[in-house]
């Protein structure tokens, strides 16, 4: 345990924590919880639960606009409490088996200043349309959102991009349901929107939906699970998307 003084002392300042791969991390945590001014907390691949300090931490520091917890043991319990923070502008769930549409409502109702949202399911399917659909009834403002690992339907994905107006980014990786339909009706109501998708279900006619309708497509990878094919590429390119993908570049991190 720190002593009180130098708690308060190495605290006062702190702007951002970053804690990778520890043994023992949660000694940080009367550190966390002591830093009034902290904007950016992230948590990767430390062990323990993590449930009791971000609980801890919401309770004394509501400023926070970042968060980042990857492979982490946190649960709804941890998700609930960061839900405090209605400044949050930043979230990334990843691989965290624990977290389930509870928690992620619980954020989305709270929460509705996010700008960008990044969550990894991990294929548990314990996050999926509840959830999704909660954060596009209220995050309004949501400008990126890369969903990995997770099973969207039409119901959630028509949701959000309906309401929201402003997305820019959206990725939809390794899902077992995003097929034609679902490419479709996004591509229905946003125009204008950076799209990448990566290991999903999708033929010629999902492809084809973006020739017309999505100029700003950054990145599309065809892979053996895709039946897309010769007809589809050559739609997008005939409709300047493929040409706009490479203008763009792509090398975009938030989606690799």
């Amino acid at each position: 345990m720190m002593g009180e003084g130098l708690l308060m002392l190495w605290s006062k300042g702190l702007r951002s924590v970053c804690l990778k791969e520890l043994y023992n991390g949660q000694v940080f945590g009367d550190l966390i919880v002591e830093a009034k001014n902290l904007m950016l907390l992230k948590l990767i691949n430390c062990m323990g639960n993590w449930d009791s300090v971000l609980e801890r931490m919401a309770d004394s520091n509501a400023r926070l606009v970042e968060i980042h917890l990857e492979r982490l043991q946190v649960s709804d319990v941890g998700l609930s409490a960061i839900s405090s923070c209605h400044d949050l502008e930043i979230l990334h769930v990843v691989k965290t088996p624990d977290c389930t549409n509870v928690g992620i409502v619980s954020i989305a109702e709270r929460c509705r200043s996010l700008r960008k949202v990044h969550i990894d399911g991990w294929r548990m399917n314990r996050i999926g349309d509840e959830g999704l659909a909660a954060l596009g009834k209220n995050c309004g403002n949501l400008q990126e959102l890369v969903l990995i690992g997770l099973n969207p339907t039409v119901s959630s994905l028509e949701v959000i991009a309906s309401s929201c107006r402003n997305l820019e980014r959206l990725a939809l990786c390794s899902s077992e349901t995003v097929r034609d339909a679902e490419i479709s009706c996004i591509e229905s109501k946003c125009v204008a929107l950076k799209f990448c998708i990566k290991s999903c279900s999708i033929s010629d006619d999902g492809l084809e939906a973006h020739a017309s309708g999505c100029p700003n497509l950054v990145k599309i990878k065809v892979n053996m699970k895709s039946q897309a094919g010769v007809v589809s590429l050559e739609s997008l390119i005939y409709f300047g998307t493929v040409a706009g993908c490479l203008e763009n570049g792509l090398t975009d991190s938030w989606c690799a």
